[in-house]
């Protein structure tokens, strides 16, 4: 995770967090006239792919440590997150404030479907396709550019699946 802030630290001078036309198009093409509607799918979906490891922890023989595991992946994507947002200063699509990059919601969906992936590869079916729809339905929103919700899915998954495995051997 440090060095992927050195790399965004780096990045940062050289704008390549602005908008770009591939961006602003995939954008255009996905958005709802409806952007409220999108907004509140996307808080019920990300709220349910983030509950569902701790749920599915609570009939586990091995419960605490997997509640414990779930609270670090979690903690651990929402300060990167959050560091990440400070940082870039993108501005959203709809120009409501520059916290865009990467997508909090995508990345914390992501982290939720790759505990279930760990625990349950039959929930693994369902936590994947709904972690891409929470992703879609920001950009219906307008609420992030295609490229923050790209990097917030790769860095949810990969994330919280590289950290689940860290922790757990401890």
């Amino acid at each position: 995770m440090v060095n992927l802030f050195k790399v965004i630290l780096f990045l940062v001078p050289l704008k390549l967090f602005a908008t770009n036309a591939v961006d602003e198009t995939i954008t255009d093409l996905l958005a709802w006239d409806n952007v409220e509607l999108a907004d509140t799918i996307s808080d019920v979906t990300q709220f349910s792919l983030m509950a569902s490891p701790f749920i599915y922890s609570l009939n586990n023989p091995e419960r605490k440590k997997h509640l414990i595991i779930n609270g670090i992946v979690t903690g651990v994507n929402y300060v990167a997150t959050s560091i990440t947002k400070v940082i870039t200063q993108r501005i959203r699509p709809n120009q409501e404030n520059n916290r865009s990059f990467w997508s909090g919601h995508t990345s914390s969906s992501f982290v939720g479907a790759a505990l279930i992936c760990r625990y349950s590869k039959t929930g693994c079916y369902i936590a994947i396709p709904s972690a891409f729809f929470t992703g879609y339905l920001r950009i219906a929103a307008r609420k992030h550019w295609f490229s923050d919700v790209l990097i917030g899915a790769y860095i949810g998954y990969a994330g919280g699946y590289m950290t689940y495995n860290l922790v757990f051997r401890i």
